[in-house]
């Protein structure tokens, strides 16, 4: 695992040297690897699909307050999710984001809808996140989503215990 975890950072690194960095400075900020990878790999497919797309992360995240598996498998396929409703979009937008105030940091995913004709069995994939067992595993996990006209909102929202000054 550590293996797959150091060959995901040294990708992520030459990924980032020939990255355009105007459009996604805030991934400096992001200093998990394996976190930094994840977004680094999901926000090249958004590009190659064509989907216009915007990250932020304003403030150095150095650390998680849960198994970073586990979260990385989260966003992982939440962000897979956002990219399999807005590609078939012609102006589809995914928003990312990483927030932290207080006691809590936040990963947000977010995409348009639209309504496009589909024979496809109406389904959100959100059975597949795991979201009950990450719930159980952990008391400190706090997931949302909603839906409106325009955008669906995946949340999650970690909180971090103790006092980080």
């Amino acid at each position: 695992m550590n293996q797959a975890l150091d060959k995901l950072e040294n990708y992520s690194d030459d990924y980032l040297n020939n990255l355009s960095m105007d459009l996604y400075q805030d991934l400096n900020n992001v200093k998990i690897a394996s976190l930094k990878s994840l977004f680094i790999s999901k926000l090249n497919i958004i590009n190659q699909s064509k989907i216009f797309s915007s990250f932020d992360c304003n403030t150095e995240l150095n650390e998680i307050p849960i198994n970073i598996l586990d979260l990385i498998n989260l966003l992982d396929q939440a962000i897979d999710n956002a990219i399999l409703f807005t590609k078939r979009q012609e102006h589809g937008q995914i928003q990312l984001a990483i927030t932290q105030e207080d006691n809590q940091l936040a990963f947000l995913v977010n995409n348009t809808v639209a309504n496009i004709p589909t024979t496809e069995r109406e389904q959100d994939y959100l059975d597949l996140l795991n979201i009950k067992s990450l719930k159980k595993k952990y008391n400190n996990v706090f997931i949302q989503y909603s839906k409106n006209d325009k955008w669906f909102r995946f949340h999650v929202t970690l909180i971090i215990k103790g006092d980080k000054k």
